[in-house]
């Protein structure tokens, strides 16, 4: 089971797969890939925005709230 939490499986994915008697590795993988895929978009998004932030509090020294939710 530890491979499976190494490859980012949460627990209770890791134990559905172990309890099946017939299990598709391809399946399981891809559908893990895919999550990985919109995960890495999401922290690259969340990146941009604090790098976006960081930048303007060093030239301004301060954040305003309007410039939070733009």
């Amino acid at each position: 089971m530890f491979f499976l939490k190494d490859l980012g499986f949460q627990l209770n994915d890791s134990k559905s797969i172990l309890d099946r008697d017939v299990w598709s590795w391809n399946g399981s993988v891809e559908e893990h890939f895919q999550m990985l895929q919109e995960e890495r978009a999401r922290l690259d998004s969340l990146e941009r925005r604090m790098k976006g932030m960081k930048n303007i509090f060093e030239l301004e020294n301060e954040l305003e709230v309007p410039v939070l939710f733009n």
